[in-house]
């Protein structure tokens, strides 16, 4: 199985429409959302998850007064505010690393990161999630979460290609040979 997973980074429109045309058709597979991106994701959500569950009400909010569909699933560390906890297999590495793991957990053999570049750069367009660092809006925390990605390379490296940034440097990015063979019968 095939999953998309959704990260807060700058490019992720643009990375499911490139995505999407390596593909031929719209991505109609499993999708994994990681923070406020689900907010925004027009399209049915399977997944959401959050190393942040005290913000998933209102991001849950934000998607109901968008009309856009509900019956997904929610992740995060506990189920205080989530419908599912996960013990992270792979501790670190921001929501995104989160959100390969819940991919993995629902049986995905294959995942593409669009969003997810764990760079220093500015979140989404639509995201209020980005900090201010010497007076431009860019993600502060990504050094600090590539370490994981970094100690986890090897057993990331068979399942997980990635759009964009350090992720794509690491992991490579998805071509339609890896994409075929992880092809949904």
């Amino acid at each position: 199985m095939r999953a998309l997973v959704l990260g807060g980074g700058a490019g992720v429109w643009d990375e499911v429409l490139t995505l999407e045309a390596l593909l031929g058709h719209q991505w109609s597979e499993l999708i994994v959302a990681a923070n406020d991106v689900g907010a925004h994701w027009p399209r049915e959500l399977h997944h959401w998850c959050t190393l942040h569950p005290q913000k998933m009400k209102g991001w849950m909010q934000k998607r109901a007064d968008y009309g856009f569909s509900n019956g997904f699933v929610t992740w995060g560390r506990n189920v205080k505010h989530c419908d599912r906890s996960i013990h992270e297999m792979w501790p670190g590495g921001s929501s995104g690393l989160l959100a390969v793991q819940v991919a993995c957990v629902v049986g995905a053999t294959h995942v593409v990161l669009c969003g997810v570049p764990m760079t220093a750069t500015p979140h989404f367009r639509e995201s209020t999630e980005e900090h201010i660092v010497d007076g431009a809006r860019l993600w502060r925390h990504a050094d600090k979460h590539w370490r994981a990605w970094e100690r986890e390379r090897e057993r990331l490296q068979p399942i997980v290609r990635s759009m964009s940034g350090r992720t794509r440097d690491m992991l490579g990015a998805p071509d339609a040979t890896w994409l075929r063979e992880s092809e949904t019968p």
